[in-house]
């Protein structure tokens, strides 16, 4: 299990991978551990359509979205390459890796 903490402003938002299994929890909504759907983070849809532009106009490109990303997530092989990948794309958008914790060991300041 590995995970990483954002922030955006004054808010805090943790991306967790158990396995192919990835969980957001946000300090804007309780700070409560959920999977990763539509819902439970705010997508962008200009943002979604940069990345997937076969999904304009479709009234379900929230949910398409997230199995595309579910699928590039079993794509890579190794966690700290799922890692990156979260951050490399929630970089794009402003949020700034504060921390990360590694199999339930203390969280241990982002290095860039």
């Amino acid at each position: 299990m590995i995970g990483v903490i954002f922030q955006l402003g004054s808010n805090y938002v943790e991306f967790r991978l158990d396995g192919d299994n990835l969980f957001v929890r946000d300090s804007s909504y309780g700070g409560t551990l959920v999977p990763f759907a539509p819902g439970t983070v705010n997508l962008d849809y200009d943002g979604v359509l940069k990345e997937l532009p076969y999904l304009k106009g479709d009234t379900k490109w929230k949910e398409k979205a997230c199995e595309e990303l579910k699928e590039r997530f079993k794509e890579l092989e190794t966690d700290d390459e799922k890692i990156n990948y979260i951050v490399d794309e929630m970089k794009k958008y402003g949020y700034i890796p504060r921390f990360t914790q590694k199999k339930g060991h203390r969280p241990e300041k982002w290095l860039d």
